[in-house]
């Protein structure tokens, strides 16, 4: 396709580090001294293994990859566009925030001029898990009409 032709693709090895959200980590200082940062493929699942009730406890999974841009293309017009994050993510660029979403679908986040810059690029994702949702008096998730679609019922 087209738009391939200028497309970084960010799919492959990420940095995962679960918790700490209400630690700055999009500060280079705060991340540093958190860890293990362990290994994740994505597009996947950010949580690790299928421990069902450690996953619903778990209130965000932050996760980061560095990327390279030349000169020519730092100084464009460029998007962040994914798939869907099942429970919502903020996201920052180079210590940024650049935007976020709803539970569900896909997004697109238009990349301030000047955010970007040749070399090294770092994005960072908090992702909020299944602790983090939004329920009902009863504990009932509270997800966007549709959603069921993506969850598989």
């Amino acid at each position: 396709m087209d738009f391939e032709r200028d497309s970084i693709i960010l799919s492959g090895t990420w940095e995962r580090l679960s918790e700490h959200g209400d630690a700055e980590v999009w500060k280079p200082e705060v991340a540093a001294g958190l860890g293990p940062w362990e290994p994740v493929d994505l597009p996947g699942p950010v949580l690790r293994g299928n421990d069902r009730n450690a996953n619903e406890r778990t209130n965000c999974v932050w996760v980061r990859r560095a990327f390279q841009v030349d000169e020519g293309h730092a100084t464009r017009d460029a998007v962040l566009k994914w798939g869907g994050i099942r429970f919502g993510a903020t996201a920052w660029l180079n210590g940024r925030e650049i935007g976020s979403h709803a539970p569900v679908g896909p997004h697109t986040i238009i990349i301030p001029p000047g955010v970007i810059h040749a070399g090294e690029n770092e994005l960072l994702l908090k992702v909020r898990g299944w602790g983090r949702l939004h329920k009902s008096p009863t504990d009932v998730p509270l997800i966007p009409v549709g959603a069921d679609l993506f969850w598989g019922g």
